[in-house]
């Protein structure tokens, strides 16, 4: 398919090949497969946009496997109660914009899973250029975990927490695992700045645990000054 849109829930795998290369799923959709993957774009499928779309309620709502250099993106969807929300393999990967839990009762096992070996051919290299910006990933009992020596562009997402990412706290803060403060930093300070719909720009400023600076403009035009310090060598 090109397109594949409308009202009503599919159950049952949504699967993209290199046939479907160019296709969008639209908004308005709810996927949902019970003990399977709910959307799979697989290796040789370039260019595939899951745009505004609900996939919950299964193993692992989406699963990104176009290959090197092949790309996806994932934009403005909500994705909950899966047991992987969004499984990560390989291929140039764009995911911004999406809640990812969300919410008490909604959030998904792993919010975001890169694992360390291929689970369809362990011979393959699980190796994604990934880019995750501007998510709700909160609620979940890990935000993301990353088991490759990969790095990822993790930054702008909101963890359940003013603080970032940590331990489980009851109100929507989760862990994330394999990330290292510099891939997730800076991040959002509330939920209104990230999502489909953000109204807000509210992100962490300031030095880090790791002794970086971080800076945030805003959506114009910035003017940024710095001084020397002489004790702080980042």
């Amino acid at each position: 398919f090109r397109s594949l849109n409308g009202t009503g829930t599919i159950i049952g795998p949504v699967i993209v090949t290199s046939a479907g290369s160019g296709s969008t799923i639209d908004p308005g959709l709810t996927l949902t497969n019970p003990g399977g993957t709910a959307i799979d774009v697989q290796a040789g499928a370039n260019n595939v946009s899951i745009v505004g779309v609900t996939v919950t309620g299964s193993s692992i709502g989406i699963l990104l496997e176009p290959g090197s250099c092949n790309r996806a993106s994932v934009t403005g969807d909500t994705i909950t109660n899966n047991s992987e929300g969004l499984v990560a393999l390989n291929g140039d990967l764009t995911v911004t914009g999406n809640v990812i839990g969300g919410s008490s009762g909604a959030g998904n096992n792993y919010g975001v899973f890169i694992p360390a070996t291929n689970p369809n051919n362990s011979s393959l290299a699980v190796d994604p250029l990934l880019t995750l910006e501007g998510n709700n990933i909160s609620w979940n009992t890990t935000g993301m975990q990353n088991a490759t020596s990969m790095d990822t562009t993790s930054i702008l997402n909101w963890w359940g927490n003013v603080g970032g990412p940590g331990a489980v706290d009851g109100v929507g803060r989760n862990p994330i695992v394999g990330v290292s403060l510099d891939d997730y930093t800076p991040y959002a300070l509330d939920t209104t700045t990230v999502g489909p719909s953000p109204t807000t720009f509210n992100f962490f400023n300031g030095t880090g645990t790791d002794g970086n600076v971080y800076v945030t403009g805003t959506l114009g035009q910035d003017t940024i000054s710095a001084t020397v310090d002489a004790s702080n060598a980042n």
